[in-house]
């Protein structure tokens, strides 16, 4: 119970006076163990009955407040009751109610979190929850007099857990998964995601630094280039325009076009850069839920979903869905690197400023004053800009002068470096757009796919340049686009790598990932099957077999038969082992010969046997005939010897 409120705490399905009570109660039960008075004076099953009685209409009412926005809050409260009434008041001969009360805590927590740190409480509450049990079996059902110091064997416990792991594991991957929890913590507002992560039709400024906190994946890919960098891919979202004094929108009199993709075949889609060649082949999996951009590492020249779908496409080349449920999965051929071929810009949209600060007025004048080139000023500022400090920490930032507090050296984020420069630009006679998007992704250890998580959200620059077209720049500095360095980054990199395999098997485990799974074991057995079939094929079994006699009949050619046992020697363990001696498995010969000599009576005949077997058996040679002669009278003697006693034990 202790583990299962914890865990239910840290998942904020409790809240701290509700966790607060189940620890009080805790502590009350251990005293009530002990024969505390005060836990004694607490033990009135009565006074629970009428608390409960007065409780169920409480937690109606509770769970019909907590319903639109968290019921599983409410059932966690009422479990905390029925905890407290259980180690107050119940039974103590009924260890299993306490288990089945840590049970649904821990199913609590469950709902409200999908973070990796939850295999803690749960490891923990799987460990004493069958230790609990098991000790409940095998000592509670003893009587009163056997139970004192009896104690539960380790490794039953430990069979029950690895047989309850597989077990779990075997449904985990059978039963039908939605992909997704339904407590606070997984369904918190993902209708807002998208406001929060730049990708709607506005991005306040701002906003992107607080989702890129969050390591939620967005979606995975696979690349037919294994070569390419993943930390260089710029995956195209949105295009923004029109600046609003406080974030950026699209510009206005943007004609998107719609575009029907047929399922399961390859669609073109408007022409958004110069070159149409193909240089990327990218299988891309949104696992965001209401995602509603298609991401592409670049301009899509092609794309291939698998079933019908209406897109919208921007003339910069982005994607989005136009109504009902987006692709989940889909295919895109990304263009060789070039500027946008849209066009022309509008002139007036692209360079309209609005309102600004004077700072950054003065700031964009003072950067390459005589260069008239738009690369070559594009160039510019982004070596004035990528020399500035970068952090996700804004409180440095005036939020009522935040490019005054910028550009005098307070560290910002990726927002802020794409607005200086965009808007620097246009005060330039440069047009100049910002897109938003996500830069890079992480490799999934064991596996050729991608992710890219929140984290990776990001804005760049894109600058016409005539006779190119928009061309990217990217002002961010290193710090913000590429990961540190050092001891501590290989251990968040493993740390990550675990999150990985967490978000991807277990939570982003859904039903198109079951039913992959089930084709690629049927797969394998089939090729399996197919394998056994050859091997079976009597082309192939009987030069395999005459194949595996010949190895054989040499293996036996090759190794030598030990040498038999003298026959003498052979004798001698006969008449020792009738005098109950038996030579030890560690024990040599000359050994046994100086015990079986004692206890035989004649020392001298058993030295003189064992000598000759050391000498037949380790030196090989052959005896002489005087000494297998000798070998018969020792024997005789020692044989004489064992009637002798055999005749005195009878008399006597």
């Amino acid at each position: 119970v202790a583990v299962g409120s914890s865990a239910a705490f840290a998942a904020g399905a409790l809240g701290p006076a509700a966790f607060a009570v189940c620890l009080a109660a805790l502590a009350l039960g251990v005293a009530r163990a002990r024969g505390s008075s005060l836990a004694s004076w607490l033990d009135r099953p009565r006074l629970f009955t009428w608390l409960a009685a007065a409780y169920l209409p409480l937690f109606a009412v509770d769970l019909f407040v907590s319903a639109q926005r968290d019921p599983v809050m409410a059932l966690a409260r009422l479990v905390v009751f029925i905890v407290v009434a259980e180690v107050l008041a119940g039974d103590p001969s009924r260890s299993h109610r306490p288990v089945l009360l840590a049970t649904l805590l821990i199913v609590i927590a469950a709902a409200e979190t999908t973070e990796l740190w939850f295999i803690l409480p749960l490891s923990a509450f799987m460990v004493t929850a069958i230790r609990a049990r098991t000790r409940a079996t095998l000592v509670e059902a003893l009587p009163p007099s056997r139970r004192t110091g009896c104690r539960t064997s380790a490794r039953g416990a430990a069979s029950i857990a690895a047989a309850s792991l597989i077990l779990g594991l075997g449904l985990f991957f059978v039963l039908p998964h939605s992909g997704g929890g339904w407590g606070r913590a997984n369904g918190e507002d993902r209708r807002g995601t998208a406001r929060e992560t730049g990708l709607a039709d506005e991005v306040r400024l701002g906003a992107l630094g607080r989702i890129k906190r969050s390591r939620d994946i967005v979606f995975e890919a696979r690349l037919t280039d294994q070569d390419a960098d993943p930390s260089a891919l710029y995956w195209r979202a949105k295009e923004y325009g029109a600046w609003t004094g406080r974030g950026w929108a699209r510009a206005d009199g943007t004609d998107d076009r719609i575009v029907h993709l047929p399922g399961g075949r390859l669609a073109p889609l408007p022409p958004a850069c110069r070159s149409q060649r193909v240089r990327l082949v990218a299988q891309i999996e949104v696992r965001r839920v209401g995602l509603n951009v298609l991401p592409v590492p670049g301009h899509a020249v092609w794309i291939r979903t698998l079933r019908d779908t209406l897109v919208r496409v921007t003339p910069g080349g982005a994607i989005r869905t136009v109504s009902g449920r987006p692709p989940r999965r889909f295919a895109v051929g990304v263009a060789t690197a070039c500027g946008s071929g849209d066009g022309g810009p509008d002139a007036a949209a692209f360079l309209r400023t609005g309102r600004i600060e004077p700072a950054l007025a003065a700031w964009a004048r003072s950067v390459a004053p005589d260069e008239r080139r738009p690369d070559g000023l594009a160039r510019a500022f982004v070596r004035d800009l990528a020399r500035r400090p970068y952090s996700l920490d804004l409180s440095a930032i005036d939020p009522e002068r935040p490019f005054a507090s910028f550009l005098a050296g307070a560290p910002a984020h990726c927002e802020y470096f794409a607005t200086a420069m965009a808007l620097g630009l246009r005060l330039r006679g440069v047009p100049a757009r910002v897109v938003g998007g996500w830069l890079g992704a992480d490799r999934v250890p064991l596996s050729d796919r991608l992710v890219v998580r929140d984290a990776r959200a990001h804005l760049w620059v894109e600058v016409w340049v005539p006779g190119r077209g928009w061309v990217p720049f990217d002002p961010t500095p290193p710090s913000g686009r590429e990961p540190a360095s050092g001891p501590v980054l290989a251990i968040r990199s493993g740390w990550d790598a675990a999150v990985v395999l967490w978000d991807t098997w277990v939570v982003g485990l859904d039903l198109e990932d079951q039913a992959r799974l089930i084709e690629a074991a049927r797969f394998r057995l089939a090729a399996a099957a197919e394998a056994a079939r050859a091997l079976l094929d009597p082309r192939t079994l009987l030069p395999a077999g005459l194949a595996a006699l010949a190895g054989g009949w040499m293996l036996r050619r090759r190794r030598r038969p030990p040498a038999p046992l003298p026959r003498f020697f052979a004798s001698f363990l006969r008449l020792a082992g009738r005098a109950g001696l038996v030579p030890a498995p560690s024990e040599t010969a000359r050994k046994f010969a100086a015990r079986a000599g004692t206890v035989l009576g004649d020392p001298e005949s058993v030295r003189l046997l064992v000598s000759l077997y050391e000498r037949i058996r380790f030196g090989g040679d052959e005896p002489a005939p005087h000494e297998i002669a000798a070998a018969r009278d020792a024997l005789a003697r020692l044989a004489e010897r064992g009637r002798c006693r055999r005749r005195r034990s009878s008399v006597a």
